[in-house]
């Protein structure tokens, strides 16, 4: 396991309130070598494990993107408040569940955005992983992409995501990889 996550299970996994929520210990999980992986997807449901660990889109992207053997998908869920106060003291970003990699570390990272609520959620995220928090400020990946039913009017919170997918994504997250393959993993073309 990288150093990262050493210092991760440290200062935050020995000190924190239901541990298991961050550990991915799941069964049927995918667990692919992160070298090998020519798009990485990390996709995020703004609130706690318990309430996105069954959400039906994040597991059928998960299924759909794991199926390639050029894509590696792992998922992250919402810190706890007391996990978020260990995180900000400690200089410490949110870990995805599979790799125990920080957000930052993905080319692409699909937000699921189910009501307004988890909205302040997604922006505490970005900053507790070092992602500029608006769109236009960030230079480098991961893109930034919503989903779900908060973006049949996207409006609001536009500003915060690099684009969004209205309607069912599993039609297009193999071409939104394949873009990025083409594009080089440049985010201006």
């Amino acid at each position: 396991m990288n150093s990262y996550y050493d210092n991760f299970r440290e200062k935050v996994l020995k000190h924190c309130q239901k541990p298991a929520r961050y550990i991915g210990s799941e069964l049927n999980i995918t667990v692919k070598r992160w070298e090998d992986a020519k798009v990485r997807w990390g996709l995020l449901f703004p609130d706690l494990y318990e309430i996105g660990a069954s959400n039906l889109g994040i597991s059928l992207l998960y299924g759909i993107l794991n199926k390639n053997s050029n894509y590696l998908c792992e998922r992250f869920y919402f810190p706890d408040i007391h996990v978020i106060q260990i995180l900000k003291k400690e200089h410490l970003s949110p870990l995805s569940l599979e790799n125990k990699r920080p957000a930052n570390n993905f080319h692409i990272l699909g937000i699921t955005l189910p009501y307004e609520l988890t909205v302040t959620n997604v922006l505490k995220f970005l900053e507790l992983s070092g992602i500029e928090i608006m769109a236009r400020d960030r230079r480098s990946l991961p893109l930034i992409i919503g989903g779900g039913a908060l973006c049949f009017n996207p409006e609001p919170i536009k500003d915060f995501f690099d684009l969004f997918v209205v309607g069912d994504g599993e039609d297009i997250v193999n071409e939104l990889s394949e873009i990025l393959i083409a594009s080089d993993y440049n985010r201006e073309r």
